[in-house]
Formats: structure tokens, sequence, C-alpha cells
């Protein structure tokens, strides 16, 4: 009976053994995978805000290049169109100056050398990352823009050359063809330029906006308030810049001193933001780099801006003097593009412990 009894014992503190354990080992392996569950879940977010910084940084590092060689193709076309009468009223004794033009080609060739470089020779646009629908869209529309560059600029030379040499005096008949052939090569530039500012227009990223009062480390308060100091006026100055190139079409400048006022009352607004944001002595810099970068290239776009409104108000303005103002609102803006876009890879790069 005691021995009966003992065995009993042994077998059921056995069976209740090999039960605890397999509950425990069950109860384990539902923890590693709820954990395993949010490391994925983790990484997941980690890779989509990733994605999302890379997208926009490939947007802004586009718009940028963008601006920069369609000032340079509109300032030769535009001096062009200037030095150059009516190709119909040119005779032998014309007095024609093709100076401006010639100039504004070397400037063309300058910048397009450059951003061919930086596609096809290891430069920074080649190395650009963004999703893979996005990347492979624009940079085949950006090759397609410097192609089109490259013929306009071929086709600028030859009738540049065909004035300043004086070529025109012993041969009128080319004046009207080369007209012509100035005309389409811009078209196809045209075309072109607008083609990747749809897709790029297409293919803009939705930023995460996140609040600041989310966060409780100073630090980490403070970046959230500089990021979207940076995003919000970044956005508005794009609205600008959008009402900006319809104000020579437009017969008043009403909808361009709104968005001119409407820009400088946001960037006021973040301004205030930052000043007011808890920095402490470790990311203090990301201030400065705000004040003494950012916030100086904004104004210089205010100050262009105002320029622009007073003198077109005033009006009875020369060819050369609207060129002037127009490309200094312009030059400007991308000003405040490269300083953003410095500004955010700075941003990114600050660690918070």
């Amino acid at each position: 009976m005691g021995t009966n009894y003992r065995n009993f014992l042994i077998i059921l503190i056995s069976v209740s053994v090999f039960l605890g354990c397999s509950l425990f080992n069950k109860l384990k392996e539902k923890l590693s995978e709820n954990k395993e569950g949010e490391n994925i879940e983790k990484t997941e977010n980690r890779e989509e805000t990733d994605r999302s910084y890379m997208d926009l940084e490939f947007y802004n590092s586009y718009i940028g290049v963008m601006n920069k060689l369609s000032e340079s193709v509109e300032n030769v076309q535009k001096a062009y169109l200037q030095n150059v009468p009516e190709p119909t009223s040119i005779k032998k004794n014309t007095f024609i100056i093709i100076v401006m033009a010639d100039t504004y080609l070397g400037f063309l060739e300058r910048d397009y050398k450059e951003q061919y470089r930086s596609m096809y020779d290891g430069g920074d646009l080649s190395k650009l990352e963004a999703s893979e629908e996005m990347k492979t869209t624009v940079e085949g529309d950006f090759k397609d823009l410097l192609k089109s560059i490259d013929d306009y600029m071929k086709t600028a030379d030859k009738v540049i050359s065909y004035y300043k040499d004086g070529d025109f005096k012993s041969d009128l008949s080319k004046a009207v063809p080369y007209d012509e052939e100035m005309k389409n090569a811009y078209k196809k530039y045209e075309d072109a330029d607008k083609k990747i500012m749809a897709d790029l227009k297409k293919y803009k990223p939705e930023r995460e906006v996140r609040d600041p009062d989310d966060y409780s480390n100073p630090d980490e308060k403070s970046v959230v308030i500089l990021e979207n100091a940076y995003f919000n006026t970044l956005d508005q100055a794009d609205i600008y810049m959008e009402e900006f190139r319809k104000a020579p079409d437009k017969p008043d400048l009403v909808e361009l001193r709104k968005q001119h006022d409407q820009l400088e009352k946001v960037f006021n607004e973040e301004s205030a933001k930052v000043q007011d944001a808890p920095f402490t002595e470790k990311s203090k810099y990301l201030k400065y780099s705000y004040e003494d970068y950012f916030a100086k290239m904004v104004k210089g776009l205010f100050d262009s801006s105002n320029d622009y409104m007073k003198k077109m108000e005033k009006g009875n303005l020369k060819d050369y003097e609207y060129n002037n103002i127009y490309d200094a609102v312009i030059r400007n803006y991308n000003n405040v593009i490269n300083s953003y876009n410095t500004s955010i890879n700075n941003l990114n790069s600050f660690v918070v412990y």
C-alpha cells in the first residue's frame, strides 16, 4: 500500500512537472512571438520612416536642380528674343548685339555639365535613393530633360554664332529657319520640363506630422519643432512660387502679394516656436544653423519678392530690368531649397541619447 502510494505520488509529480514545463514553454513561445512581432513592427515603422525621408530628400534635391536649370535655359531664350529682332525684319545692315544671349549660354553649359556629371559620373544625383517607382520615373524624366537641354544648347550655339560672327549679313536666308529651330528646341525642352515637374508633383511624399507635445525629452521636442518649422515654411514657399510663376501672365499682383504675406506669416510663427524650443547645450547648434542659414535664405526670398512687386507696380521696366528682378526671386528660392536640404540632413543625423 505504501509502495503503491509512493509510486502514485511520483507519477503525479512527474505529470505535473511535465505539464508545468509544457505550459511554461508555450508561454515562453507566446511571449517570444509577441516580442518578435513587436520588433518586426518597429523595424517596419523605422524602414517606412527612412523611406519617407529618402523620398523627401530625393524630391527636394530634384526641385532644386530643376529650378537651377530652368533659370539657365530661360535666361538664354529670353536674351535671344530680346537681342534678335523679328527674323523677317532683319536686313544686312541691321545692328545686332547678342552678347547677353552668348553669355547666358556659357552659364547654361556650365550648369548643364554640373548636373550631367551629377547624374552620370557618380555625383550627388546618382547617389540619391527613393521608392523604386519614384526613382525610376524621375531619373528617366531627368535624363530626357538633359538630352533636350543638350539639343537646345547645340541649336542656340549655332544660331547665336550666326549673329555674333556677322554671317547673317552675307546670308539672310537662314534667319527665319534658324528662329524656328530655336523655338522648336525650346518647345522640346519645355515639354520635358513639364513632364518631370508633373511626375515630381505626383510622387511628392506625404510627410509625417509630429506633435512636439508628444515628447518629454527636450532635445527630441526641439528637433520636432525645428523639423516642423522647416517643413511648414518650405510648403508655403512652394505655394508662393506656384503663384509667382503665374505672375507675368496676370493683370495684377493681388494673389502674389497674398501668398507672399502668408509665407511671411508662417515663417514668423514657426521662427517664434523655434526661439521658444527647449534646446540644450547639445542641440543648440541646430537652432543656430536655422537662424544663420535657413532663416537668412528665407529673408532673402522675402527681399527679392518685395523688390519684384514694388518694381512691377511702378511699371515701365526694360526687359533686362524685369529679367533681373524675376531671376532674383528664382535664385533666392533655390537658396531656400538648398539650405532646407542641408538643414534636414543635419537634423536627421542628430542623435538623442
